[in-house]
């Protein structure tokens, strides 16, 4: 490995294989972090990151990832879905993340299909639903603070986000909901 070499990474859980197998990460020694016992067990035990009896991962960061919508701006239907991101009705007022792990991952759900196991049928369908949303979307952000500034200004009514992109809005005193829709909420560490 040439250039920076740092001692501690922060991958997301489903990439510990691939960093692994490129031998970009060590396992951990658990016996050496004071406080590994009280880790939630379902974070300590993530599919992947574990191999050998030995942890490669170790959570840092859990959270969520839903609709965050304005509800003074946003008029609620019968049916909590994703497809709000497809909703016409509010073309140039919605943005989502550019990360192919958020947006098409909610693209996949929102398709019922399995977004970390898509043929190529499927992962078509998903590209046809992102082409569509394309349209609609005001536009795509790179962080969380570029939805959350967009949606305390009322130039958005709903926005792909991170549970943690509620709590700055509320904490503005801004009328807000993360969305739990029927499809399911995707959820990160």
């Amino acid at each position: 490995m040439a250039g920076f070499q740092p001692d501690l990474v922060h991958p997301c859980s489903p990439l510990v294989p691939q960093w692994r197998d490129a031998e970009l990460i060590q396992a951990i020694d658990t016996s050496r972090l004071q406080h590994w016992s009280t880790v939630f067990p379902a974070l300590t035990t993530l599919p992947g990151t574990q191999f050998d009896g030995e942890q490669w991962f170790m959570p840092f960061g859990w959270g969520r990832t839903s609709v965050t919508y304005r509800t003074d701006l946003f008029e609620w239907g019968e049916e909590v879905s994703y497809g709000l991101l497809w909703d016409e009705r509010y073309a140039g007022q919605m943005a989502v993340f550019d990360f192919v792990d958020e947006t098409a991952f909610t693209a996949a759900i929102y398709a019922g299909v399995d977004p970390c196991n898509m043929s190529d049928d499927e992962l078509d369908m998903v590209m046809d639903l992102l082409t569509e949303q394309k349209e609609l979307m005001r536009f795509y952000v790179v962080s969380q603070s570029d939805i959350t500034q967009a949606m305390a200004a009322g130039e958005m009514v709903a926005a792909l986000t991170w549970n943690s992109g509620v709590a700055d809005l509320k904490e503005q005193g801004l009328p807000v909901r993360m969305m739990l829709p029927k499809e399911g909420v995707e959820t990160w560490c």
